[in-house]
């Protein structure tokens, strides 16, 4: 199949499909590496999943590794892009189909959110639950402690590696990733799936507790979190 680059481009860096395509297949001659593409759909190849998936076979990575535009990084200026209701559920359903039956690349959804359950256990290999400051760390540019780093950063900043012991940190801060009443807000205070999902990603929060989106209240009400996203969502600081 000759493999050829999308017709639009978000990253903007002329070259970049080929010079992917070229390094996949030159890191799958080692047979100690494990190669995982990262594939995210916005409303520009929300369409061309199917396209994109014979492009991954293709390249025959280990595991190919789906998530959705959400509005962080350079999406808080590309809100156009984020996916309707209908598509969210348009994604899961292509993933769920290919995460149980594709027998020539090993297709996940990423990290995400809860989804409920006529997808939990189907668009993965284990149920979903937010570990940021739990069991997982990470330590930014700048030599800052915090979860993952695409947390806003009023939440996720916890100390520095260039002033604090990371064991110290670890083990006497991080009480807003610990605390689930300060996740308890908005849509997660009568939510039923409240005991499963415990307040959503660390990602999708706000400084005040509320979420951005709700992943499981888009595809099983159909609330559309993106129509008219308020100001104080783009003015977040996140990233490493």
């Amino acid at each position: 199949m000759e493999l050829n680059p999308p017709t639009i481009s978000f990253g903007g860096v002329s070259g970049s499909f080929r010079d992917v395509c070229g390094l996949v297949k030159r890191l799958n001659d080692n047979p100690k590496i494990n190669v995982t593409i990262n594939t995210v759909f916005s409303q520009h190849n929300i369409n061309e999943m199917e396209q994109v998936k014979q492009v991954i076979e293709e390249l025959q990575p280990y595991q190919w590794r789906v998530a959705s535009m959400i509005p962080i990084g350079r999406a808080y200026e590309h809100k156009e892009l984020l996916l309707t209701p209908d598509q969210y559920k348009k994604m899961l359903n292509f993933i769920k189909n290919e995460h149980l039956n594709n027998k020539k690349v090993q297709m996940v959804l990423g990290c995400g959110d809860w989804l409920g359950f006529d997808y939990e256990g189907q668009v993965r290999d284990y149920i979903w639950k937010c570990l940021s400051g739990i069991a997982v760390m990470g330590i930014l540019c700048d030599g800052s402690i915090g979860g993952c780093c695409n947390i806003e950063r009023s939440i996720n900043v916890q100390g520095n590696v260039r002033t604090d012991r990371i064991k110290d940190v670890w083990d006497n801060k991080f009480e807003i990733f610990r605390n689930l009443d300060f996740r308890k807000k908005g849509d997660c205070i009568d939510c039923d799936q409240w005991i499963f999902c415990k307040g959503g990603s660390m990602h999708n929060l706000l400084p005040d507790g509320n979420l951005t989106h709700c992943l499981y209240k888009i595809i099983s009400e159909g609330k559309d979190y993106f129509c008219d996203l308020p100001k104080k969502v783009f003015d977040l600081d996140a990233g490493n």
